[in-house]
């Protein structure tokens, strides 16, 4: 299989994009640290990747997909958080209570790395089914952004939540800004590449 293009997703494959997002995260260290039974992780990790980037991605034209969707991008635009309130009623009503705080923490600490880069373009998810992992998709992904980051003269910004994709985000520019890790929760990896 040739993974060479990559599309918009539109308005009716959200849903698709969102499966292939969990599909890609269901083994990811923090994100099942979150959600550590597999029913609960299957049945809210594509609402929360909705809540906290995926309508306002949509709606901007800036979440993209293979064109087999075997993987999927979701970026925002230079200062759009999507819709924080959402987001955070999202949070309490269906993460776990022993993991709420350290969520929120890890989310604010976030916030704080995101802000020093700014303006920027923020991959909030890339994932590439676990069926496909391995087979260059997730590259594919990353430059078809990354060529227009420096087309534009734009700076990108990402957290990793898992350490084996750092090597993938280093190959494609970023750098490592710090890492955040709150009480007994796995690192996630805070990263910015400057245009070039």
């Amino acid at each position: 299989m040739n993974p060479s293009k990559v599309v918009r997703v539109s308005r009716d494959e959200i849903d698709h994009a969102l499966s292939v997002a969990t599909a890609a995260f269901v083994a990811d260290p923090f994100m099942r640290y979150i959600f550590s039974s597999a029913p609960d992780y299957l049945a809210l990790f594509g609402s929360l990747v909705e809540k906290f980037s995926g309508a306002q991605s949509l709606a901007d034209e800036m979440m993209f997909r293979t064109e087999g969707f075997e993987g999927v991008a979701i970026w925002l635009k230079p200062e759009e958080h999507g819709d924080e309130e959402a987001a955070g009623a999202w949070m309490q009503s269906n993460v776990p209570g022993d993991r709420l705080p350290t969520l929120v923490s890890v989310v604010e600490e976030m916030e704080r790395y995101r802000a020093e880069c700014e303006p920027c373009w923020y991959l909030s998810v890339v994932g590439v089914d676990a069926k496909y992992q391995g087979q260059g998709f997730g590259s594919v992904l990353m430059k078809h952004v990354t060529s227009q980051l420096d087309d534009l003269g734009i700076t990108g910004y990402l957290e990793s939540s898992n350490p084996q994709n750092i090597s993938l985000y280093l190959r494609h520019g970023f750098e490592i800004m710090g890492e955040i890790q709150i009480n007994d929760s796995p690192v996630v990896t805070p990263m910015v590449r400057q245009a070039r």
